[in-house]
């Protein structure tokens, strides 16, 4: 859970936010960043997307699948906070995959 946060995954997670605002300040982002984002033009879907990816550029190693899922936990979005630890399962099986899949390669190559 210790991983940033995949950007594929923010944009699914931005979809189902209703209080971005207060989400943006409960990770950190402060009142001129929440407020330059609110001033942009664009829908509120858009804006969504725009505040995690904010956090996420902001604070980027630091932007990790915990860091937001007990924010949204404390915001009793206990349904989205779910649904990043379930991002973040499939995220973490796709890289130990990778990962595996690439060291049987390094071992074809060197063994043949």
């Amino acid at each position: 859970m210790d991983q940033p946060c995949n950007q594929e995954h923010l944009v699914q997670i931005a979809k189902d936010l209703t209080q971005w605002q207060v989400v943006a300040y409960h990770l950190g982002l402060k009142e001129a960043e929440v407020e330059e984002i609110d001033d942009m033009p664009g829908s509120l879907p858009e804006k969504r997307i725009k505040m995690l990816l904010k956090w996420k550029n902001k604070l980027e190693d630091v932007a990790t699948y915990r860091r937001l899922s007990e924010c949204l936990s404390s915001m009793r979005r206990n349904d989205l906070a779910q649904k990043v630890i379930e991002l973040h399962r499939v995220e973490a099986s796709l890289t130990f995959h990778s990962r595996t899949f690439q060291r049987l390669i390094d071992v074809l190559i060197t063994s043949g």
